[in-house]
């Protein structure tokens, strides 16, 4: 499954989440439902407002990519889906694998989303799993294309709610990254994963 499209939407999704959800409901040590609802439609407010803000392209991409930096945890995000991997890395190489991947996250697909539009969303179930994380499930409507049904999951590790993984018709893309970074790092080795990161970062 490839990760571009379905990220492409991401910050898009945030838009319209503004939904009513279900009942407030606290799970044990972790971030309550409800926060975690607020949460992800502060973060839509806020890019509805840099989407529909008439502002030039680049200025949108800056507010997007703030967005991503503080809505996701991205360095865990990074550390899992370089999966066992993290543990053999150096010390350098965890600090230069988390800045490129840092830039991959944020340039690839913040940057790619400014001029997207979607035609509806809505939140369709929040609910908590495992005590300590939030799945917020979401329906997104696109022009001329199917619906897709995303899944946000929330947790909340000291410093806030953050956004730890999004399941895309079921398939998380966490894992779906963790293995392409695994395929990769067999080929080249840890040092040419981050080479390749910072090339595509390069591209865009």
């Amino acid at each position: 499954m490839s990760l571009a499209a379905p990220l492409r939407l991401l910050s898009v999704v945030f838009a319209l989440a503004l939904a009513a959800a279900p009942g407030p409901a606290v799970p044990d040590d972790g971030v309550p439902v409800e926060r975690a609802r607020a949460f992800v439609a502060e973060l839509g407010g806020e890019v509805v407002a840099a989407l529909q803000s008439g502002r030039p392209l680049a200025e949108r991409e800056v507010a997007l990519r703030d967005v991503f930096l503080r809505g996701f945890d991205i360095d865990t995000i990074g550390r899992f889906v370089l999966g066992r991997y993290w543990r053999l890395a150096t010390p350098e190489q965890q600090a230069a694998y988390l800045d490129a991947y840092r830039g991959y996250v944020v340039h690839t697909y913040a940057d790619r989303l400014a001029g997207e539009t979607v035609s509806g969303f809505a939140v369709t179930a929040a609910h908590e799993i495992d005590g300590r994380q939030v799945i917020v499930e979401t329906m997104i409507e696109r022009p001329g294309a199917p619906p897709l049904n995303y899944g946000w999951r929330v947790r909340d590790g000291g410093r806030g709610p953050k956004i730890v993984d999004v399941v895309v018709e079921g398939v998380s893309l966490l894992i779906t990254q963790r293995s392409d970074f695994s395929a990769a790092i067999q080929n080249q080795g840890i040092d040419g994963l981050i080479d390749s990161l910072r090339q595509k970062v390069a591209e865009t």
